[in-house]
């Protein structure tokens, strides 16, 4: 595996870890869509870098933000 590519996947896992745990920290009434769309934003992301498309649809960008 190249160092760009394992350098995503690192970056991509660090994004869905800091999104799970805002969800965890978050109390149920206050839970809303946006946290839960963002997770899935990351998670679609690392299935793009695993199959090696471009981590953001739409941006000509191969590094993960």
């Amino acid at each position: 595996m190249n160092n760009l590519k394992e350098q995503n996947i690192k970056n991509a896992i660090w994004h869905i870890k800091r999104h799970c745990e805002a969800i965890q920290n978050c109390p149920i009434e206050q839970l809303g869509d946006s946290k839960l769309f963002m997770l899935q934003g990351s998670v679609d992301c690392l299935k793009r870098i695993i199959h090696d498309e471009k981590p953001y649809l739409g941006i000509d960008r191969e590094e993960v933000f």
